[in-house]
């Protein structure tokens, strides 16, 4: 029985952790017993073992919990180990050096991307992100990527859900959505001006294996009022560049 009972306490800690999400990152005692119809008692006790672990944190200005630095150490080590990691560095590093903006490598996961790799040069202008990150696919420009590459059924459900709007220019209907992400697959590439952040634009372009596979995303963020339409041209033909020398790299890794 107490083999069970730990099994049974191991499996709520790790619904406790899944239930934070990108759009709802924080998360009190009260809103996980309701959602996951655990004991108050129960999720207070697992949340103070978690936070004891570093697993989850006191969010600054509520009572609520957030997620915690041990899981982004772990998330680092697994990074370290993935191919893509590895085969894509160089051309990020390349991106950065002749851009001098900032480069992420993003796959989708759970209806959000998460960032597997970001690089920045010294005198970029510091755009709010790290690694193990999760962003929002309606207004991101490696959102628009993965998503525009994603199976209908995919496309389909998250068309269907509300999007939160960031600022005046953000896409939030999805007819209006649906044109952009055909519009992407269509040229092979997302330009995102202003729609997460006011005064950041970002371009992406998918990362296919040889079987035509959409993998990845890997992106430049820079602030809008250095992008001309000449430089936005310049950096589309990097990522496609870059991109093409590392679906080269990857042979027919697939991951996903």
């Amino acid at each position: 029985m107490k083999n069970n009972g730990e099994l049974h306490s191991v499996k709520n800690a790790l619904k406790i952790l899944k239930a934070f999400k990108i759009n709802d990152y924080q998360k009190g005692v009260l809103d996980l017993a309701d959602e996951l119809g655990i004991s108050k008692s129960s999720v207070h006790r697992l949340l103070k073992t978690l936070e004891s672990e570093g697993f989850v944190t006191k969010a600054k200005n509520n009572a609520k919990y957030e997620l915690g630095i041990s899981l982004i150490e772990l998330n680092s080590i697994y990074l370290k180990h993935l191919d893509i990691y590895d085969v894509t560095l160089e051309s990020m590093m390349k991106l950065i050096t002749l851009t001098g903006e900032t480069s992420h490598l993003a796959i989708l996961k759970n209806d959000a991307i998460v960032y597997l790799n970001k690089l920045s040069n010294q005198q970029t202008v510091e755009v709010e992100s790290h690694i193990g990150h999760s962003n929002y696919l309606h207004c991101t420009a490696s959102g628009r990527v993965l998503l525009a590459y994603s199976s209908t059924n995919t496309i389909k459900r998250i068309l269907d859900q509300p999007f939160m709007r960031f600022t005046p220019r953000t896409i939030v209907d999805a007819n209006l959505l649906q044109k952009e992400l055909q519009n992407t697959k269509e040229k092979g590439y997302a330009v995102v001006r202003g729609e997460y952040r006011t005064n950041m634009t970002s371009i992406a372009v998918p990362i296919k294996n040889q079987q035509s596979k959409v993998i990845a995303a890997i992106n430049i963020v820079a602030p809008t009022n250095r992008l001309t339409d000449e430089k936005i041209n310049y950096y589309i033909r990097l990522l496609r560049e870059e991109s093409a020398k590392i679906t080269k790299k990857i042979g027919y890794l697939s991951f996903q």
